[in-house]
């Protein structure tokens, strides 16, 4: 039995998970985690003692754990740029069906896509078929990549989603090209800083194969651009130099959501309205650990 209730990425009151108690009067920042080994499987069956956390590089000691599978809502921000174009968005599209093939009937996903502009496609359901059917509608446009402004309406729509776990999946094959030059590494922070903020994860698909035009001022492709906005969140970022390989990146997030632990440590620094570093380590194993890089103390 568990009751999660969630305050700009701190969770307040966790219950019973299994045989281990849990404090219910403290606030928790909570951290999802996903460890894999050498060959980028999933590492299940790990113990709360196996992990260690340090906040700003202090040891804080996990005081709530847990592996089992929670409900998760799933927000695909779907790049509708005219780069986009043919093979990539056919197969960018068949990716959204290989998350919702997986879903589970509390789960829910929902879909917004961007060119010049972000766009609704379907909000979060427990529904799928709400995305799916959308998707033939929607038609690569010309007129730029507003990426910032894709992630951040993702951002919007996933935390009006009724779950607590929730998950931010990017696709797309370049830079945002709507913001001038000039003002595209503020812009990213901003993004960025809104990501910190929360505790949502996000991952990206960066497509790196060879377009049907070369049009959209997009298609200048940075490998980057999607990591700097994943990683801080315990995400990652994916880049796929073939078409065919969209899909395959689909299943490695799906199996990401499906395996992680949730870790829940208390504040060092509540209400200070700061930044905190956090580093989460797994001692049991030789493995690599995915985490969330710090989190806003809110007041």
């Amino acid at each position: 039995m568990r009751a999660i209730f969630v305050v700009g990425g701190v969770v307040a009151a966790v219950a019973l998970c299994g045989a281990q108690s849990y404090r219910a009067d403290v606030d928790l920042v909570r951290i999802f985690v996903t460890v894999v080994d050498r060959a980028g499987q999933p590492v299940t069956g790990l113990s709360a003692k196996g992990f260690t956390v340090k906040e700003d590089g202090a040891a804080s000691p996990v005081v709530s754990f847990g592996e089992q599978r929670v409900p998760v809502s799933i927000v695909v921000a779907l790049d509708s740029s005219l780069s986009m174009d043919g093979p990539r968005f056919k197969r960018a599209s068949l990716a959204v069906q290989v998350l919702a093939e997986a879903l589970r009937p509390n789960d829910e996903l929902g879909a917004i896509g961007f060119y010049a502009v972000p766009f609704l496609i379907a909000p979060p359901s427990t529904d799928v078929r709400r995305v799916l059917d959308a998707l033939p509608n929607v038609k690569p446009t010309v007129g730029g990549t507003a990426l910032y402004g894709g992630v951040e309406m993702a951002l919007d729509y996933a935390a009006e989603a009724h779950n607590d776990k929730r998950a931010v999946v990017v696709i797309s094959d370049g830079n945002d090209s709507v913001t001038k030059r000039d003002l595209l590494a503020i812009r990213e922070q901003q993004s960025i800083n809104r990501i910190k903020h929360g505790d949502t994860l996000v991952y990206g698909i960066a497509i790196n194969a060879r377009a049907e035009n070369g049009r959209d001022p997009a298609a200048l492709f940075s490998p980057f651009a999607l990591s700097r906005l994943a990683d801080p969140s315990g995400g990652w970022s994916q880049t796929v130099s073939v078409a065919a390989e969209i899909p395959d990146a689909a299943v490695n997030i799906r199996d990401a959501l499906d395996h992680q632990y949730l870790l829940g440590i208390e504040p060092k620094h509540r209400g200070d309205n700061k930044y905190h570093r956090l580093n989460v380590s797994v001692s049991t194993c030789k493995c690599q650990v995915r985490a969330r890089e710090g989190y806003f103390a809110a007041r």
